[in-house]
């Protein structure tokens, strides 16, 4: 009961912060969308899909990892070897970081020639790679956090770091320009290398207020290879992911450009719908992703337990709850998208983006919850394995469907990848706990009985 407890108001916290987060960050979307208009905001989509593959290498696996091990280590009242896990990480995520790092400024040259179209310089690409050391070890640090379910320091990290990086970024912007494509690219990647230096001294600060101490770190060659067992196979799958979504994303404005479109319109339409409707379409997962969060440490647990009975029990509620929130939210996005495009953004385009992804919600938010199940099951890398063949099909459609069919391609290409993505993912999921999937009971016989009490009310007034 007591655990139960524990986990709703660790959801609780983390969906008061989530709520905070979102609201920050829609908000600031809103205003660099109008502030650097939608080509700019397509170039730094692009550069982000490719520094996210390095952030991949960066992390290495080790965050999960973290989460992994931490709470296997917490329910067996292991805190020494906990404090011991965690600064082996603490090592590996620096040198993961400093790598990455490299790997991209050595790599920059070739990503403003052929990437971003010399529309931005190196410049733009060395001052991420700065950030990737400081990233890789608050990620790691926030694994640790989680793992141990202090939820409110990692609450508090993210709330912070979202101001912080309002404040810098507005600073920055406010600086550079007016101007080119390529100041306003400075200034948010800036801003981002600012914030997550910000966010790992935070981070560590919050660490070492734990105070845990352990003896003999370096001779523990258990702990070390105990953690690359698990990141390795994550680290390489990520890695491999990440790469393939880099490479999606850049196919994206090349194939819409070759269905008889410039280049300049097909990053602007690029920039509408991974900037400013995908965030719309996402904004209220800010329900579902605390929940998800927690189910990692809380799977992780059960299976160091071998409780199959609570697994499945557990699965059965978490997808009940969120079949029929995504129902309600894709209803939502679907009547008021024009309002939501108009308000927000003052664009319609946008608008009409946003109710042609809506039903994708159902899949979207299945498969985060899933994913975290099956990640705490010890499937990450079916999870990962999953994610590639996606990315895969995806590519070669983007290729070979997108500039025949232009927008209405693109399009198609998310729906694709959001359906395949989430079907994989349950069928490897009900392989794994035996669970048996019930929609007619879940989501049909309800539907029917919600449109029968509705409809008999509205006869009796």
């Amino acid at each position: 009961m007591l655990m139960k407890s524990k986990f709703f108001k660790n959801a609780i916290i983390l969906t008061i912060s989530g709520i905070i987060v979102r609201i920050i960050a829609t908000v600031f979307n809103v205003y660099i969308s109008k502030k650097i208009g939608t080509e700019a905001l397509g170039v730094y989509q692009m550069l982000m899909s490719v520094y996210l593959f390095c952030i991949n290498v960066a992390v290495s696996g080790l965050g999960l990892t973290a989460i992994k091990l931490v709470s296997r280590e917490e329910a067996l009242k292991n805190t020494e070897n906990t404090a011991r896990i965690i600064y082996k990480i603490l090592l590996y995520s620096l040198i993961m970081g400093i790598f990455a790092g490299i790997l991209l400024i050595l790599t920059s040259n070739y990503i403003a020639i052929h990437v971003l179209k010399n529309i931005v310089s190196e410049k733009v690409i060395y001052i991420l790679g700065v950030s990737l050391p400081f990233l890789s070890m608050s990620n790691s640090l926030n694994g640790y956090f989680t793992g141990k379910r202090k939820i409110l320091n990692n609450s508090i990290l993210q709330v912070a770091d979202q101001l912080v990086k309002v404040i810098i970024m507005t600073f920055l912007l406010g600086i550079y320009l007016p101007g080119d494509i390529e100041n306003a690219c400075i200034a948010l990647v800036l801003g981002d290398t600012i914030c997550e230096f910000f966010f790992f001294i935070l981070s560590y600060i919050l660490f070492k207020l734990e105070k845990i101490q352990v003896r003999n770190i370096k001779k523990d060659n258990k702990v070390g290879r105990e953690i690359i067992k698990i990141a390795f196979p994550v680290a390489i799958t990520s890695s491999i992911r990440s790469g393939l979504n880099a490479i999606k994303q850049v196919a994206i404005p090349t194939s819409l450009e070759k269905a008889d479109m410039s280049y300049k319109r097909a990053i602007s339409e690029y920039g509408i719908v991974t900037g400013l409707a995908i965030p719309i379409v996402t904004f209220m997962s800010v329900f579902i992703q605390p929940v998800s969060s927690l189910l990692l440490p809380e799977f992780s647990e059960y299976k160091a337990k071998y409780n199959n009975e609570k697994i499945n029990r557990t699965i059965e509620r978490v997808l009940k709850v969120t079949l029929n929130y995504a129902i309600c939210v894709m209803g939502g996005l679907w009547l008021f998208s024009d309002e939501l495009g108009e308000v927000i953004y003052e664009n319609m385009v946008a608008g009409w983006y946003i109710k042609m992804l809506s039903p994708l919600v159902i899949f979207m938010y299945i498969d985060s919850t899933v994913d975290s199940m099956l990640r705490g099951l010890d499937k990450q890398v079916g999870v990962m394995l999953c994610n590639i063949l996606d990315l895969v099909i995806s590519i070669l459609f983007i290729y070979f469907v997108v500039p025949s069919f232009g927008v209405s391609g693109y399009i198609a290409s998310i729906f694709l990848s959001t359906i395949l993505n989430s079907t994989i993912s349950i069928c490897i999921l009900l392989k794994t706990t035996h669970f048996k999937f019930k929609l007619f009971e879940w989501i049909i016989c309800p539907s029917i009985r919600r449109y029968y009490f509705s409809y008999n009310s509205k006869e009796r007034r």
